[in-house]
């Protein structure tokens, strides 16, 4: 079964949208709602409009997507939105800085990747999703047949064939940049696919493919509604087009090993504030307190317990965790108090002969939920297992440590617990696996921006490979 298909790409066109910067944007998962107003003030044609399902961006109310739907195909009788004339892939590069100042750069190709039920599709998750967000993401599909922001998929490429194929597409000069609202700068360069550059990077990217599956590193929700969709699709076409046909689905592609993608912690702020006793009665029921002398000397004197800064203290965590290779996490009660919490050696060891459930910090996290948080209030299970929306005000998230500490020190939660970054080769191991981890245990950075190109799911796609003539 092919797994990618290259496409006739939607995108603006020049001579109606003349600073692409205006109408580019996050995905609208990770737009805060403080931010959505002043997207859409940036141009009438801004893609999170779309992407959220606002109708009337004077008064963003997202999931009214009959009348964004509308608003799509406008667009395009319209001419803002071209669809190109060939089908074709879109290698791009997003040259960023980290939160620390770190310089990187990522590069992927935007692709159909197949989505469908069982092993029909393409590519695996590893995180837990949550029904009422697929229900928003299949309804959109449902309404509008398009995908308005990519998801992003990595691929196993030890030996980096697939990432060669794409520098070597980005040799020559873009055909789009842009500024990346987020920061950094952005350039695509698009490859029909019966060019050389297309034709190689499809070549690549299917030998990789063909290996093993795709692994879904952000838009979870995006693809299992897809996957959905294309079962309901199959349902309705004819035996004949249901053999030849998939949902190919708009998804950046990038390599594992050589990307550029990073992954930063996600942090958990733990509340109501009323809960400190409780919560830290749960913590301290699986977690014992770190000693200096279970520590390195060249950590011990970086931990400030107190007076403490939480961004260090994030640092630590990850220092530490690499260190002791066990759980480590570090709570963060206000005022700059700090505990370091371990999951304690004896019983790292005993477990040590048997194959862990989860690798690295993967496994610290779900022993975080199903231990912790799954206890310290009853109802905190429905965190874990992706369902109760109204959770989401007794556990938090967030990649930034002192956006966490802020909150406890406002009052607005109990503590935050401070985590370790998941390993790139973890999620893979997880994914392959068939597990998942709990909701929002990965921050893929740089986020995708949303804009460069968007999928009418009503064009047709050049499957690939392609069959024999």
């Amino acid at each position: 079964m092919k797994s990618i298909a290259a496409f006739r790409g939607l995108r603006y066109d020049p001579a109606r949208v003349h600073r692409l910067d205006d109408v580019l944007a996050p995905p609208y998962d990770v737009v805060g709602r403080q931010h959505v107003e002043a997207y859409l003030a940036r141009s009438r044609y801004n893609v999170l409009q779309l992407d959220l399902g606002v109708a009337d961006p004077t008064d963003p109310v997202p999931g009214r997507w009959e009348e964004v739907a509308h608003r799509f195909r406008g667009w395009i009788d319209d001419g803002v939105l071209v669809a190109d004339p060939r089908p074709s892939v879109y290698v791009f590069r997003h040259r960023y800085h980290l939160p620390d100042g770190r310089p990187g750069a990522l590069t992927a190709v935007f692709v159909g990747l197949r989505a469908g039920p069982g092993g029909s599709k393409a590519a695996m998750g590893h995180e837990r999703t949550v029904a009422a967000v697929r229900g928003d993401r299949l309804e959109q599909l449902r309404r509008c047949a398009a995908q308005f922001s990519p998801i992003l998929a990595l691929v196993s490429d030890p030996e980096r064939r697939f990432q060669r194929a794409l520098e070597e597409a980005t040799s020559g000069g873009p055909d789009v940049e842009a500024e990346a609202p987020t920061g950094g700068e952005l350039a695509v360069w698009v490859c029909p696919a019966e060019a050389p550059d297309g034709r190689r990077v499809l070549e690549e990217l299917s030998r990789a493919l063909e290996r093993s599956p795709a692994v879904i590193a952000d838009g979870h929700h995006r693809f299992e509604a897809a996957s959905q969709y294309a079962e309901e699709q199959a349902r309705l076409a004819s035996p004949g087009a249901r053999r030849r046909e998939g949902l190919y689905v708009l998804t950046a592609v990038a390599s594992l090993e050589g990307g550029g993608l990073a992954i930063l912690p996600v942090h958990r702020v733990v509340g109501p504030p009323s809960a400190v006793e409780p919560l830290r009665m749960a913590l301290h029921e699986h977690l014992m307190p770190l000693h200096d002398d279970e520590v390195p000397a060249s950590l011990r004197s970086a931990l400030q317990r107190e007076a403490a800064d939480p961004a260090q203290a994030a640092a630590n965590v990850a220092a530490l965790r690499q260190a002791l290779s066990r759980p480590v996490f570090a709570a963060w009660w206000g005022g700059g108090r700090v505990d370091y919490l371990a999951v304690p050696a004896k019983v790292t060891q005993r477990a040590g002969s048997s194959r862990p459930e989860y690798p690295g910090v993967a496994g610290d996290i779900t022993i975080l939920h199903r231990g912790p948080l799954a206890e310290w209030r009853p109802s905190a299970q429905a965190v874990v297992d992706g369902a109760g929306a109204d959770e989401s005000r007794w556990v938090r998230y967030t990649s930034d440590a002192r956006e966490a500490a802020a909150a406890v020190d406002r009052g607005e939660a109990a503590a935050a617990v401070l985590l370790a970054p998941v390993g790139l080769a973890e999620v893979q191991e997880v994914a392959q696996a068939g597990k998942k981890m709990p909701e929002k245990s990965t921050y893929f950075y740089p986020k995708l921006i949303s804009g460069l190109v968007l999928q009418d799911l009503r064009l047709p796609v050049e499957a690939w490979p392609p069959d024999p003539a």
